[in-house]
């Protein structure tokens, strides 16, 4: 959610895999924390317990449309139907993004603020911090002792936020409008557990680093198996039944990206401008993604022998 800031890019462009090492967010984050002043670091904790609530309540309107598509694809209808509301489905994606559209606003609102207020010294350090990459990303004693005495107050979900953060900062100010238009097609059909699948074995392992071939790795695999049924066109007709979608998508996140960016410099758009930016895109293709996963659903009753697609333990 709230994804306006190049992080995505940033993961993906850093070389040698380390932008899916568990290290990575702390790293930077720190580092970023670390170089805050005082009134820099108030601006980020007023918003980080602002938007804790807005944060878990866009959780909890997922669970709805998780348990929606979990029916779809069991054929669990209203009595008298026989197909889930795509009118419904879509009313409930447009209150997301409007949540999101505001989160997102807010955050570079606040983002803004601390950029034209850094001196000339945390320039350099964030400069240094853009040349240098991870490797440079050094976490001293004395930076971590810091840090976390800085967020000894704050409850987990404040933590959480404010690392968050920390990694958008450095991740706009050292990225591009391209960057933060970047982002991955799995973000607007992450009702299905991928992500969990790759992030759940790096959980609490400090330096594991997620395959970053594992998506591509494992759908080949699963692509393979369905083609000895020939079902595999179910999700390979899947590209040009949602490419213009997607294209529709990359265009509304440069618009709202170039909005979101006037903030730091110049006239800023107001929060109703950018909030009825995110519900315009309104043919989200997660509602295909189901039906496509019901349609198929007869593929999932083989037990294929995907277990060389499983992540590393």
């Amino acid at each position: 959610m709230a994804d306006y800031w190049g992080f995505q890019y940033l993961r993906d462009n850093t070389p040698d895999g380390n932008g899916h090492n568990t290290s990575f967010l702390t790293n930077v984050a720190f580092n970023v924390l670390y170089t805050l002043n005082a009134t820099q670091l108030n601006i980020l904790k007023t918003l980080a317990t602002s938007q804790v609530s807005q944060i878990n309540l866009y959780g909890y309107k997922r669970f709805p449309l998780m348990k929606a598509f979990r029916r779809q694809l069991d054929g669990d209808f209203p009595a008298g139907k026989t197909d889930l509301s795509l009118t419904a489905e879509k009313a409930a994606f447009i209150e997301l993004y409007r949540l999101d559209g505001q989160i997102s606003f807010d955050r570079a609102v606040a983002y803004a603020s601390i950029f034209r207020s850094l001196s000339s010294t945390q320039k350099a350090y964030l400069d240094k911090m853009k040349s240098g990459g991870f490797a440079s990303w050094t976490v001293t004693t004395e930076m971590e002792t810091t840090v976390k005495n800085l967020l000894r107050s704050a409850s987990n979900d404040v933590c959480v936020a404010l690392m968050t953060y920390a990694g958008d900062l450095f991740a706009w100010y050292a990225g591009s409008v391209d960057a933060d238009v970047y982002f991955c097609p799995e973000r607007q059909g992450t009702y299905f557990g991928s992500f969990y699948v790759k992030d759940a074995p790096a959980i609490g392992h400090e330096g594991y680093k997620i395959d970053e071939q594992l998506t591509a790795g494992a759908g080949q695999k699963f692509l393979d198996e369905l083609s000895t049924t020939q079902l595999d066109t179910l999700i390979t007709n899947l590209v040009a039944q949602q490419k213009t979608d997607l294209y529709a998508i990359v265009q509304v996140r440069k618009d709202t990206a170039v909005l979101l960016r006037s903030l730091i410099t110049s006239t800023a758009p107001t929060a109703a401008t950018l909030a009825q930016r995110f519900p315009t895109c309104q043919q989200d293709p997660i509602p295909l993604h189901s039906r496509i996963s019901m349609g198929g659903k007869n593929l999932l009753t083989r037990p294929y022998p995907l277990q060389a697609a499983k992540p590393r333990p």
